[in-house]
């Protein structure tokens, strides 16, 4: 997962066409040891990219029009979904067709808010929050609680660099990696979060083969990288003032 981030963000630098390949190799390496993980990982690899792509013919037209430039991105593709089929195809022959009566049965599975402050009984310090989430159906799925530190610099992330992109104007072209790597954690986050029945994870389940996942507190697993991007993002910040400061 962290591999295939940083080759996003290295494809990101100066779009080459070697890197966008490692990345979408590491996404069906990940697909390949284990098949939750690698669907979820689709998600905020694909929104990385895409919002790279797209500021890629805004700001990089001469080097993004070129024919050898789609054609090397296009190669990329083809080869990765040949790599994934031997894998895909006894998945496909008895795939679980999309519906509503399917939806809600696994609709419980998706985290809300609360999951996010559950806490395992055996925490050190926050065992005050084991009992928030023990009314969910299989609650043990849903203790995914990544610490105080972690969740608030999540909030704090996504401050600082929504003032930043609103104090810019929201021009792509002067948004860092670790700023769009936040917002696409946030945007992930929000698809896989549940508020009481109502989730945009819905949008994602009709995709063909999202809709075969029954256990979609296994997000955490993934959003884990984007956690410790905001932690780290929110202590740089905060060291960088510091530092200001005294001098």
């Amino acid at each position: 997962i962290p591999f295939a981030i940083l080759m996003a963000v290295k494809f990101r630098k100066d779009l080459n066409p070697t890197y966008f390949f490692f990345c979408i190799l590491t996404v069906v390496y990940q697909i390949y040891c284990g098949i939750y993980l690698g669907f979820m990982l689709v998600v905020p690899t694909a929104l990385f990219l895409l919002i790279t792509i797209i500021g890629g013919y805004i700001f990089h037209k001469k080097k993004i029009l070129k024919l050898v430039w789609h054609i090397k991105i296009l190669m990329g593709i083809i080869v990765n979904v040949l790599l994934l089929i031997p894998l895909m195809l006894p998945y496909l022959e008895r795939k679980i067709v999309a519906n509503n009566y399917h939806f809600n049965e696994i609709l419980h599975s998706i985290p809300t808010l609360t999951s996010y402050v559950f806490s395992h009984k055996n925490s050190l310090l926050w065992s005050i929050l084991s009992d928030v989430g023990k009314h969910y159906e299989a609650f043990w799925d849903h203790q995914i609680f990544t610490g105080i530190i972690a969740s608030l610099s999540v909030l704090i992330a996504g401050y600082l660099v929504l003032k930043k992109a609103l104090k810019t104007k929201f021009k792509l072209k002067k948004a860092s990696s670790p700023s769009i790597l936040i917002i696409v954690g946030i945007i992930t986050l929000f698809l896989f979060l549940r508020f009481d029945n109502i989730t945009a994870y819905k949008i994602i389940y009709y995709i063909p083969g999202f809709n075969s996942m029954r256990s979609l507190t296994r997000i955490i697993n993934v959003e884990l990288i984007f956690f410790g991007i905001a932690t780290s993002y929110v202590f740089c910040k905060l060291f960088t003032a510091t530092k200001i400061k005294k001098e």
